[in-house]
Order: C-alpha cells, then sequence, then structure tokens
C-alpha cells in the first residue's frame, strides 16, 4: 500500500488494486486498495516520521555476540559501555 500511495502521488493517478506474488508459492494475489487500508498505512508511515525525528533507543549492551552483528560500527557497544562505566566513576568523585 505505501509503494501504492508513493505511485499516486509522483504520477498523479488513483491506483484501485495492486498485487503481491510469492515467490515460494509462485502466486499472485491481488488487494484491494480499499479506504481503512489507506487510513492504516498513511498512520504507520507518520508514526515512523515521528520516531525518526525523535528516536528512543536503549542503550546497547554488549555481548559476546556483538562483533558478528552487520550493525556493530553504528552501534558500537563497547565504547557505550567505557562510555557509562567512566561517567559512573566521575560522579562518584
Amino acid at each position: 500500500m505505501a509503494q501504492a500511495l508513493c505511485m499516486e502521488e509522483m504520477y498523479g493517478i488513483s491506483l484501485p488494486h495492486g498485487y503481491i506474488y510469492y515467490t515460494s508459492a509462485r502466486e499472485r494475489v491481488q488487494i484491494e486498495f480499499e479506504d481503512d487500508l489507506r487510513i492504516l498505512t498513511k498512520s504507520k508511515i507518520r508514526e515512523l516520521s515521528e520516531f525518526i525525528e525523535n528516536p528512543i533507543l536503549e542503550q546497547a549492551k554488549y555481548m559476546k555476540r556483538c562483533p558478528k552483528c552487520s550493525v556493530y560500527d553504528i552501534c558500537e557497544p563497547k565504547n557505550q559501555m567505557i562510555s557509562r562505566y567512566m561517567n559512573s566513576l566521575w560522579k562518584r568523585i
């Protein structure tokens, strides 16, 4: 539905339905773009954009499996762990 909304906006058209293709079953299923689905999709898009503007993320906790993670370099759990430890030491002084 989100992709259809984008196409409608880009091309100034209205799409009444779309298709989902299930590769494992080699089956194509038609999906009607009803008002309820459009409202729900727009609501989820708003929620996502609000989250992107004001992300609320838990602090990373380093685990043995962390170095194998695809976002390890972005997350930097060891650096966060060290920062928390150093901050706790500074608070004691």
